[in-house]
């Protein structure tokens, strides 16, 4: 379970009913229809942030008609804010040459608006609109100076400015140093997002000194006090695996509980997760699978992915390959390279599909791209066979490497092999000792066994038996089976 870094809160599935309904509306050509299906949801929240993220959709529409992107903007946020502010004074602004009338609360939407537009219509880099929106003096003057939309703005703009820096996107250069001084200013007046971000900043060391997992654990507790969810997930996070704190799956649950309840779609494959365990509750494999259905509903790629394991393994369901793959897909569309790396597999092995090696290794090199391992190695390994694509072993040699370098331990068993043999590289006993070494340090069974095999033999070793009945007994409880490199082999071998 890894912890979530900052960015717009996701409020599930009553938000995407929402955008369903309004979409629909729009593929009839019913904008007003589209307007009217948020108007109506909106009516159903009081906090200031569920309604901005339902203005999205409106601003969406609008922008569909409008070329001009601050008109569209004004026109978004106006339109949101007559149906979405009440008893709120009208307040002159101006931009340009031309003069608007719209309400105070009309500002946050355009934040909004301003943020989720831009990453939708791949608009030019929007940094001079978030420097805009985070000086006051640009905001609506108004005479109530307690009133939301004012005392939130500026806060507001420089966290999403900080969120923007963060993952650099929107034109925005990735810098830490930035992300961390944007966030300490909008969390110095109380924005929950910032304070968030901060802690990830601090638990990640990204733009500090130092890593400082009990600042960061103040800061998220801090945030989740004032109702941020993924403040409650991280925290949640932290307590389920005992960083920084010990380890209380109770408090763990009972974090999440609080942000799945406002339709964090994390926060409720997790609490799935533990349903299954049994961690903090009792296990419960119904409520799990009602869970992680609800999470996949959401939207959640990690539990689409979990969810076609299940599927795939028959674990607490019936076992469905085709579903498993229809799963896989899904969560592989939305990005997830697990997702990415298992489908590639199944195209491999012909599982619930009808094999195509070419389209395994296409997966294999999308999920690699995206920073997997496995699937790294199973590229490779494809070079290497040949299996997909033409042989190349000094590009299984590349990608073996990269994936031993990150920990994997097929890699360094094949790339040690490749020493061994001489495959693409000069033979060196020494340094394949070495690597299956480290492989069988990192708990590879095949590694295991064949140094077991070299101490039997005293190859590239001096000959050891209790140290090759030790690897032999350790390949064996790893689940390794190889009936023609026993011990008793071996040494017949010898005689």
């Amino acid at each position: 379970m890894d912890v979530l870094t900052p960015g717009c809160h996701n409020y599930g599935a009553l938000r995407n009913r929402v955008m369903m309904q309004a979409l629909s509306q729009l593929e009839e050509g019913n904008t007003e229809g589209a307007i009217r299906a948020i108007s109506d949801a909106c009516e159903q929240f009081d906090n200031l942030s569920h309604y901005c993220h339902l203005v999205i959709v409106s601003a969406n529409t609008t922008m569909m008609s409008i070329t001009e992107e601050w008109d569209a903007l004004f026109a978004a946020a106006s339109s949101a804010a007559s149906f979405g502010a009440t008893v709120n004074p009208q307040i002159p602004t101006q931009h340009g040459s031309g003069s608007h009338s719209v309400h105070r609360g009309s500002w946050a939407c355009k934040l909004y608006v301003a943020l989720w537009t831009t990453l939708c219509f791949e608009r030019t880099s929007c940094e001079p609109l978030w420097l805009e929106l985070s000086n006051s003096q640009v905001l609506p003057r108004c005479q109530d100076s307690n009133s939301e939309a004012v005392q939130l703005l500026p806060s507001a703009s420089l966290a999403l400015l900080g969120v923007c820096c963060l993952g650099g996107v929107f034109g925005l250069e990735k810098d830490y140093n930035r992300v961390v001084s944007l966030f300490r200013k909008a969390a110095d007046s109380g924005n929950s997002m910032a304070i968030n971000g901060l802690a990830v900043c601090y638990h990640n060391a990204w733009g500090v000194d130092f890593k400082d997992t009990a600042l960061a654990l103040t800061l998220w507790k801090r945030a989740a006090e004032a109702g941020n969810c993924k403040a409650m997930f991280n925290l949640a996070v932290c307590y389920h695996n005992g960083t920084g704190v010990y380890k209380d799956f109770n408090h763990a649950v009972s974090l999440w509980k609080r942000a799945a309840e406002v339709g964090h779609y994390m926060s409720i494959y997790h609490l799935s997760l533990c349903y299954k365990e049994g961690h903090g509750v009792p296990q419960d494999m119904d409520l799990s699978l009602s869970l992680i259905r609800r999470a996949v509903d959401a939207g959640d790629t990690d539990a689409m992915f979990d969810l076609g394991v299940r599927y795939r393994k028959g674990d607490g369901v019936d076992k469905d390959l085709n579903k498993a793959v229809s799963l896989y897909r899904r969560s592989a569309n939305g990005g997830n390279s697990s997702a990415m790396n298992s489908l590639a597999a199944c195209y491999k092995g012909g599982h619930g599909v009808e094999k195509d090696l070419i389209k395994a290794v296409a997966l294999f090199q999308r999920a690699s791209d995206a920073g997997n391992t496995c699937a790294t190695h199973s590229l490779a390994w494809c070079y290497d066979a040949g299996e997909g694509v033409e042989r190349n072993i000094h590009q299984a040699l590349s990608l073996y490497r990269r994936a031993a370098d990150a920990g994997n331990s097929n890699s360094l068993h094949n790339l040690a092999a490749c020493y061994r043999t001489g495959d693409g590289v000069v033979a060196d006993l020494k340094l394949a000792i070495s690597l299956y070494m480290k492989a069988a340090e990192a708990g590879n069974p095949a590694s295991t066994q064949y140094i077991g095999q070299c101490y039997a033999k005293g190859q590239g070793v001096h000959r050891d038996l209790r140290m090759a009945v030790a690897y032999f007994k350790r390949a064996a409880d790893m689940g390794y089976k190889d009936d023609s490199h026993t011990l008793d082999t071996l040494i017949n071998e010898d005689n």
